[in-house]
């Protein structure tokens, strides 16, 4: 018998259970490279994980950076048709601001407002503001924004001498309030509990159909209010817009006095002028729970 074939022999041996010599062979060879692949299985995952957090710190970064004023931009562009996008902003401070939008009214009287966004996320942000109308200032009052923020500025029934005004905001004492982390680790969480209102049953009708008077137009706006919050404010001011397929048609303020906690209140409001076509009402407490003067103090009645 010759070399060659007992090495043949001995290559394709295989025993009783059917374990072959070929893979005993492959099963030799496998353990002796098995480091080798145990580093590249390691180096695989590690890549793999690299990739994925880099992924995730860049698509969280961009959301921080970009995407949050973008959902704040659009939020406007959606409820306002298009004309409140806070795109201007002052020089060196967090604050930005959209155009003007002037609202008619009755008697030669109309509404100011514009949207005023806080880029800072752990800053409440004091600020004074007017509105330059053709040169002459309008309105204007001490207000703050929210970390993280857009709410509107607005003035109410000014009658202004222009018949066809353009109007800017000016905005000035810009000041800083750093939530205390101590005291408020989580600021989306501290803010729900704060400002927690129910309202409900928001509706407004017209004055052709309200039948409050027929020599002036008034309309009328009803609403149900809930203090949810385990907290009693003495003021709150309420932020109310009509709107028409998206579109502000009118403003208004109204302010609650001494609302306690779990205390649920039926609003009435009378509104002049003639607003037809409003399918939205938006009411939005405009309460500064960063100052405690504006808490109630603690009674058992």
């Amino acid at each position: 018998m010759s070399m060659k074939s007992d090495e043949k022999k001995v290559v394709d041996f295989r025993d009783e259970a059917g374990l072959s010599t070929r893979r005993l062979d492959i099963g030799l060879w496998y353990v002796r490279h098995r480091r080798f692949f145990v580093i590249i299985g390691i180096a695989i995952l590690a890549l793999t994980a690299a990739s994925t957090v880099g992924y995730s710190l860049y698509k969280f970064s961009d959301y921080i950076f970009v995407g949050r004023q973008q959902e704040q931009q659009n939020f406007l562009e959606l409820t306002s048709g298009g004309s409140l996008i806070t795109n201007r902003s002052n020089t060196g401070n967090n604050l930005s601001y959209s155009d003007v939008k002037i609202l008619s009214g009755i008697n030669d009287q109309s509404d100011i407002l514009a949207a005023v966004t806080n880029s800072n996320t752990r800053s409440l942000i004091n600020f004074s503001y007017y509105f330059n109308v053709n040169g002459e200032k309008v309105g204007g009052s001490n207000d703050f924004i929210f970390p993280g923020d857009t709410k509107y500025v607005m003035a109410i029934g000014v009658k202004l001498s222009a018949p066809n005004p353009t109007a800017t905001l000016v905005i000035g004492n810009i000041s800083y309030s750093r939530l205390d982390r101590r005291a408020i680790g989580d600021w989306d969480q501290y803010r729900s509990s704060h400002i927690n209102f129910l309202i409900e049953q928001a509706a407004f009708v017209p004055a052709s159909d309200s039948g409050l008077s027929e020599k002036v137009s008034l309309g009328e706006l009803t609403f149900h209010i809930t203090n949810q919050s385990a907290f009693g404010y003495k003021n709150v001011p309420l932020s109310i817009l009509l709107k028409s397929g998206g579109n502000i048609i009118a403003i208004n303020r109204y302010q609650l006095n001494d609302f306690r906690s779990g205390e649920a209140r039926n609003v009435r409001l009378t509104w002049p002028g003639k607003y037809s076509g409003i399918d939205q009402v938006e009411i939005t407490p405009d309460l500064n729970i960063l100052d405690e003067d504006v808490y109630l103090k603690y009674s058992s009645l």
